[in-house]
């Protein structure tokens, strides 16, 4: 079999794979059924060229040769009825009947064919040096006159097309472009055979050329008509010239590096041919990126395009608009305004699927919600990946008889373009058609691809920051409403926070945000940064701040801020405003007195009584026995010791309900101690009592006030002085500890749950006989006492001094062993 027979076997075999791969992507369009008429046709004249190559002897190869001739006659008409079917769109058979007039050419075309006018006889084939020619035709004058017909019809196509296609608009306009340039390259590289290829090759080897034009000529128009990523003609050129300047200039560069490899060899006399092509494989490698970017400035230089898209113009926009704009809506239509321009259109809109922010431009309709819910899950299963959607291709991707076909044709777009937030669609940018009539295709498509993932990048870019300034100012809202006032600042002790009730309590003593926490008044600047820098907490710590208005008491707590890892990240500090709770207490206080005395009156009047009674016995005798002077040293006596007794009651009652004097001061707690022991230096004496006093070297401060506080420790020392009638130990002590909870004590207090780093405890110990159990609950309320002569007033005393001091008292008593009474000040 001859090298023709391969060729055409070779042709027919993918003329019929692009038929059957045509006619799968929708045999109901009229331009795929058209196509699939031509390919019948070209199938038909390959067979019959076949059939006649298996020939030997003339008298056979003739009648093929004349049947060839007439089967080829209907490729011009196939091809002008392909593009009569692009330009109307109408089926097959409708544009066959509007064509029937041309079956006159064939008619005569076929008469000629089986005329010695057109064949006068054939020479029949040889074999040389082992390769079997074909036979050679030996035509009549019919042959031109065949071959100038056959050429019109391809030229009255061409021209037709050319006329026809400025009234064409989008992807039509491209598919009778593809189909115009096939008819232009097949007759190029006909005629070219026909006319240049006899100088340099024998007749019967041009014969074998012609199937591969058809073949190129079935490629072309294959790819134009069906390929689902169609690049527009000027955009395959640009490509082709490219790459062809890509691969000149490549294969200039081996050239040039192996020839002065070459050189440079011979000139040393070294002869290592691998060494010469490894020279310039390595230089052309290395060369190839910068050669391919080069080249295609070079080509984007020539191929002035006007309806390319400028992707570098519309990525700088889409960025700008990220940085300018603020919300969702305005950034949307911002940038469908900015993709529009670009792409050279003057509709289009932006719908999101889970919200109800959609902005459009022109005249677009919007689609329904249920239009929205099936593109959706159009987009979600395309066989695109997400990728843009162009209308005119869908018809190559669906049935014709597909609703969403239908459904998508409603939208007046030409482009969709999915938003995904990690791949998952969100929304979709509608692109109308072009003004220039110029149809997206795969280059515009890939380009608004990346301007769409901008676009994304920029609504979830905006998206945080709205979310962001939200929770800003939800923060800051909440900071404000607080009742604590908030400090915060970063590592480097710069305050980033200040709330509004920090502003309040410090008023204008405190700096501005961005200043460093050392310009924060004393002493809450120190502490602040103290914590910063060694990270020692401070928790409910109650100071005097001195406003510049008035002094205000405040309650601090500080901590540094650090993260997972350890690294500080700043310190914050929360104050909060005791002028009010301390008022509080105070009225509180009074008020608790006030309401004391009310409950007191009747035990007042009691113990008032007792004494009166026995006055008023004494003043009823003596009458009669005024002149009895054992009964008047009697009466003198007993009157004297109950009047110091009311006098007793009423003095202690006035100390119980007088309210504290305001003033305070830093008190040595132990030079307290000491010189309230040096008063009762006699009654210890007498008593034969042991004191064992244990007080610090230095001095033990505490805020307060002397005289409550001398008056507290005088009723607990003359009380520990008189449960030890028959001698003891009694044990004075002051201290300064870390922490203190009370445990297995009587008494509690809230301050001790989280106190100041510093505690001074006051403690007075007996070795009394204890309290009795049944006295303990009711302890320190007033007229409550287990001794025969006493009133029940000492220990309500104490505690109201130590509640105004904001300190604490703990009891801890064991019968027959003594009691322990602990004054804890915070």
């Amino acid at each position: 079999m001859s090298l023709a027979s391969y060729l055409v076997s070779a042709a027919f075999l993918l003329n019929l794979v692009l038929a059957f791969s045509v006619a799968s992507r929708g045999i109901k369009r009229p331009t795929n059924q058209a196509f699939l008429f031509l390919s019948v046709c070209i199938a038909t004249w390959l067979s019959c060229v076949w059939i006649g190559l298996q020939q030997t002897i003339p008298e056979k190869i003739e009648p093929w040769i004349r049947i060839c001739t007439v089967s080829g006659l209907f490729m011009p008409l196939s091809l002008y009825i392909l593009c009569d079917a692009i330009i109307t769109q109408l089926p097959l058979w409708t544009v066959l009947r509007r064509n029937v007039a041309w079956s006159l050419f064939i008619i005569g075309g076929t008469t000629l064919a089986f005329t010695r006018f057109f064949l006068i006889s054939v020479t029949a084939p040889y074999s040389a040096d082992g390769f079997i020619n074909i036979a050679t035709p030996n035509y009549g004058p019919g042959f031109l006159l065949y071959s100038v017909a056959h050429v019109s019809i391809f030229i009255f196509t061409v021209i037709r097309g050319i006329r026809i296609r400025k009234r064409l608009r989008g992807i039509t306009q491209v598919e009778l472009d593809y189909a115009l340039l096939g008819v232009l390259v097949f007759n190029g590289l006909a005629m070219t055979s026909a006319g240049i290829a006899p100088l340099f090759l024998k007749n019967s080897q041009v014969i074998q050329l012609p199937p591969l034009w058809v073949l190129i000529l079935d490629l072309i128009i294959a790819y134009g008509i069906s390929t689902r990523r169609l690049l527009g003609i000027s955009t395959l050129a640009r490509l082709l010239a490219s790459y062809t300047l890509w691969i000149i200039y490549l294969s200039a560069l081996y050239a040039l590096t192996w020839w002065t490899t070459k050189a440079a060899f011979n000139f040393l006399t070294f002869d290592n041919l691998f060494l010469a092509h490894l020279i310039p494989t390595i230089v052309v490698t290395l060369s190839m990126a910068p050669a391919k970017s080069i080249s295609q400035k070079v080509i984007h230089k020539l191929f002035v395009n006007p309806g390319n898209i400028d992707l570098k113009k519309g990525l700088q926009l889409l960025g700008n608009l990220s940085l300018e704009t603020r919300s969702i809506e305005e950034f949307s239509l911002r940038s469908l305004q900015t993709m529009a321009s670009i792409a050279g259109t003057d509709t289009g809109s932006i719908h999101f699927f889970c919200q109800p922010t959609t902005c459009h431009i022109g005249e677009s309709l919007p689609p329904s919600e249920e239009l929205l819910s099936n593109l959706r899950s159009f987009i979600s299963r395309s066989p695109q990946n997400g990728r843009p959607i162009a209308v005119h291709m869908l018809p190559r991707q669906l049935n014709s008889d597909d609703p969403m076909l239908r459904d998508i044709g409603t939208l007046q777009a030409a482009l969709i373009i999915g938003i995904f937030s990690e791949s998952t669609p969100v929304g979709i940018i509608l692109l109308g058609e072009r003004l220039t009539g110029k149809f997206y295709d795969q280059e515009d498509v890939d380009s608004l691809q990346l301007l769409a993932n901008h676009l994304t990048s920029g609504l979830s870019i905006i998206r945080l920051y709205s979310e962001l300034s939200q929770n800003s100012l939800y923060q800051s809202t909440v900071l404000d409403q607080l009742i604590d006032g908030i400090i915060s600042s970063d590592s480097d002790g710069r305050i980033t926070v200040l709330n509004r009730e920090s502003k309040r309590i410090m008023g204008d003593l405190l700096p501005k945000e961005g200043a460093h926490i050392r310009t924060l008044p004393k002493p809450i600047g120190e502490l602040f940064e103290g914590v910063l820098t060694t990270g020692d907490e401070i928790g409910n710590k109650e100071i005097l701040f001195n406003r510049s208005d008035r002094p205000i008491p405040i309650r601090i707590a500080c901590r540094r801020l650090t993260n997972e890892q350890g690294k500080v990240l700043g310190a914050s500090l929360i104050c909060h405003d005791l002028s009010e709770i301390k008022l509080l207490e105070r009225h509180l206080l009074q008020a608790d007195r006030m309401a004391s005395l009310g409950n007191l009156s009747a035990s007042v009047a009691h113990e008032i009584k007792n004494p009166l009674v026995a006055m008023k016995t004494f003043v009823q005798l003596l009458p009669e026995r005024f002149h009895d002077k054992n009964f008047l040293a009697h009466f003198s006596t007993i009157i004297g010791k109950e009047i110091n007794r009311i006098d007793g009651i009423v003095n202690q009652l006035l100390v119980w309900a007088k309210p504290a004097a305001q003033k305070t001061e830093m008190l040595d707690i132990s030079e307290v101690v000491s010189s309230m022991l040096a008063l009762y230096r006699l009654e210890i004496t007498k008593n034969r009592i042991h004191v064992k006093l244990n007080l610090p070297q230095g001095p033990l401060l505490v805020l307060g006030r002397r005289q409550g506080i001398q008056q507290a420790l005088s009723n607990l020392i003359l009380n520990a002085i008189q449960a030890m009638k028959d001698g003891g130990h009694l044990t004075l002590t002051a201290e300064s500890v870390d922490h203190f909870d009370g445990t297995g004590m009587i008494g509690h207090d809230s301050r001790l749950e989280d106190p100041s780093p510093e505690i001074v405890i006051v403690t007075v110990q007996d070795t009394g006989d204890g309290i009795p159990p049944e006295i303990i609950p009711k302890l320190f309320q007033p007229f409550i006492t287990s001794k025969s002569d006493g009133n029940g007033l000492g220990l309500s005393i104490v505690r109201e001094i130590i509640q105004a001091h904001h300190a604490a008292i703990f009891i801890e008593t064991v019968a027959g062993k003594g009691t322990s009474f602990k004054l804890v000040f915070c």
